[in-house]
């Protein structure tokens, strides 16, 4: 079986976090292991945990320097 990895670090609903949720969804329902990484709290966190996705925090990245 394959792991999926979906890392997002946005913290409003925008394209990126649909097509993320969507196809990780899909995936499971494919057979594949999904697993989730999103900032705490933000809708895309709040929709996948409702889902029943495999979902963690990360904290809020403000600077890569």
């Amino acid at each position: 079986m394959k792991n999926i990895l979906f890392l997002n670090t946005g913290i409003i609903w925008g394209g990126v976090e649909g097509w993320h949720y969507k196809t990780a969804k899909e995936l499971l329902k494919r057979g594949y292991n999904v697993k989730i990484l999103a900032v705490k709290n933000t809708p895309f966190h709040k929709r996948c945990q409702s889902a029943g996705l495999d979902v963690d925090f990360i904290k809020k990245i403000t600077s890569i320097a």
